[in-house]
């Protein structure tokens, strides 16, 4: 029989043998995002919120060798590594800290050293042949020589991302340890950094399964990742509320209703959503866990709860899709709707939900509120870069008040969001370097647009460009052609083409076909040809066009940017 073993282990139970990770398998992965939900799974261990905590499952391919190989499982069992690391630098500085003032903390601080080192991480100081998990080509010199043989250099590693990564998640820990330990007296630290270890090592849980041949281990790793694995929280609060319901024909009825109303929308995805504007945050993986918590034997309250998913499927799924409406009729909070689209925002969905649970907001506060939303989703995720962890908490925050009846008017809750914005001076800095691609014309023609219009209002015209992209185009001032352009090398060619200050709008009616042509060429046709007023400015200011030209011109759409999405 191939497969081995089949059970729920400990994190220490795990953690205590040794595994490599094959030659085949990707780098390491996880980011910000990820990273913070592993430590905020932690702390709802280490406040009681949760008893124990599932952290998935880890197959495992037992070589005929003695080797271990991760099949499954290898990013959270390479961040747990990294946190075990964070924990014993919190500890070994302790110890420092108190070897002349407190012999017997010293001796304790100085034991869990050890402990970490021989029965988690592997004695590496002996070899990196004693390390409890061994990773592909160079990332194994990394992890072994800059995370468990000393602390990750506090700049950004640039040669690897992995690298980048892996020192990223140390520091996370370690800081958020720190912060965790505060200025406390050495003994209450060293409680706070027990209570974190336990909670990793005696109250996290894996599902272990071992193989001894790797078909077997891979046919376990591809039925444990079909596709619609997603779908399965959906059916077990489906499951739940045909059982317990008070009505469950009518409950029945809804649920098919609410699924009509979502054609095609991710059912787990408007659960999670729903949830998230009445209750406190619940993140996918503990949604299941939340509602039935919540909801227990309360058969009323579950039937309720069923109806009222279906009334507001059809708010959703004119957010989540932004094509057809039918919730929502308003032209410009459909607008803002098409433009959240476009820049691929999502946290706000729990906030609009609340609004429209609540039912006392009119179209214009609903407006005012998106505005706001599409200002700080262009600011803090589509220029600045920074990650929807941080976001998502903040709007489900909000939504939860808003439901609570604690914010109640739409000035209220915009200034909770544009408090949160990135600062002009992040904005800036980011903007001047900001280049689109490809596959994001819809949003680069979102941005030229709003210059556009801004310029127009300056010059007193009222000119609005039609919104259909069939009759505006994205025009590259530098030709897409490098060969077109004289005096450019390929290097700057392929970093100067995208950047916004090279970018401009031609309508229909424009010649496209002077497209790869020298600004030379082309300068007359901006001129003379277009009524855009962003592609008129380019020939009236600049007479030649390089890549001064192109930064100079970034920094004229930076301050206009900075006006638009205040």
């Amino acid at each position: 029989m191939a497969i081995q073993t089949y059970t729920i282990k400990k994190m220490k139970t795990f953690l205590e043998d040794t595994y490599c990770i094959p030659d085949y398998q990707r780098d390491y992965e996880w980011t910000e995002n990820e990273v913070s939900d592993f430590w905020d799974d932690l702390e709802s261990v280490v406040s009681g919120e949760e008893e124990r905590h599932f952290f998935g499952q880890i197959v495992v391919h037992n070589a005929k060798e003695g080797k271990k190989y991760i099949i499954d499982g290898q990013q959270r069992t390479l961040t747990s590594m990294i946190l075990v690391r964070a924990l014993q630098s919190c500890y070994r500085n302790l110890a420092d800290e108190t070897a002349a003032t407190d012999v017997s903390l010293h001796d304790d601080s100085a034991y869990m050293v050890r402990d970490l080192s021989r029965y988690y991480l592997g004695e590496v100081d002996k070899g990196l042949e004693h390390a409890h998990l061994v990773l592909s080509g160079a990332d194994n010199e990394y992890f072994a020589q800059s995370v468990l043989l000393g602390a990750p250099a506090q700049k950004k590693v640039r040669k690897k991302k992995s690298w980048e990564r892996m020192r990223f998640a140390y520091w996370y820990f370690a800081n958020e340890l720190e912060k965790k330990m505060g200025d406390a007296a050495a003994n209450a630290r060293f409680a706070v950094l027990e209570k974190y270890r336990d909670a990793l090592l005696e109250k996290f849980d894996v599902m272990y399964m071992e193989a001894t041949e790797l078909e077997e281990a891979f046919t376990i790793f591809e039925a444990l990742n079909t596709r619609g694995r997603e779908l399965e929280t959906a059916d077990l609060i489906k499951t739940f509320v045909f059982r317990r319901a008070s009505n469950p024909e009518k409950a029945q009825k809804k649920w098919d209703e609410m699924l009509r109303n979502l054609d095609n929308e991710d059912t787990t995805q408007y659960i999670r959503y729903f949830w998230n504007a009445s209750h406190p945050m619940a993140r996918k993986k503990e949604l299941y866990r939340k509602v039935i918590g919540t909801l227990k034997e309360d058969a009323v309250g579950i039937q309720s709860f069923v109806e009222t998913l279906a009334a507001f499927s059809v708010c959703y799924h004119d957010m989540a899709s932004a094509e057809t409406f039918q919730y929502f009729t308003n032209k410009d909070v459909v607008a803002h709707l098409k433009v959240l689209k476009v820049l691929k925002a999502k946290t706000f969905y729990p906030v609009l939900l609340a609004m429209c649970r609540k039912g006392t907001f009119s179209d214009k506060a609903i407006a005012a509120v998106l505005d706001a939303l599409e200002s700080y989703t262009f600011r803090n995720a589509t220029i600045c870069g920074r990650t929807a962890n941080a976001t998502e908490k903040l709007l489900a925050n909000v939504a939860l008040r808003i439901f609570k009846g604690e914010l109640t008017e739409a000035s209220a809750i915009t200034s909770e969001i544009r408090a949160k914005m990135a600062e002009d001076d992040a904005f800036k800095e980011a903007f001047l370097q900001w280049a689109g691609k490809k596959s994001a014309k819809e949003l680069i023609r979102y941005i030229l647009r709003k210059i556009n219009r801004r310029l127009e209002e300056e010059k007193g015209g009222n000119h609005e460009l039609n919104l259909d992209n069939d009759d505006v185009h994205i025009e590259h001032i530098m030709p897409e052609d490098a060969k077109k352009w004289k005096g450019i090398s390929k290097d700057d060619h392929d970093k100067y083409l995208w950047r916004l200050g090279n970018l401009t709008l031609l309508g229909a009616g424009t010649n496209c076909g002077i497209s790869n042509n020298p600004y030379a060429e082309k300068r007359d046709e901006y001129r003379t040809k277009s009524k855009i007023q962003l592609t008129i400015d380019v020939a009236e200011k600049y007479k030649h066009w390089g890549i001064r030209e192109i930064e100079d011109r970034q920094s004229m759409l930076c301050k206009y940017a900075l006006q638009i999405w205040k």
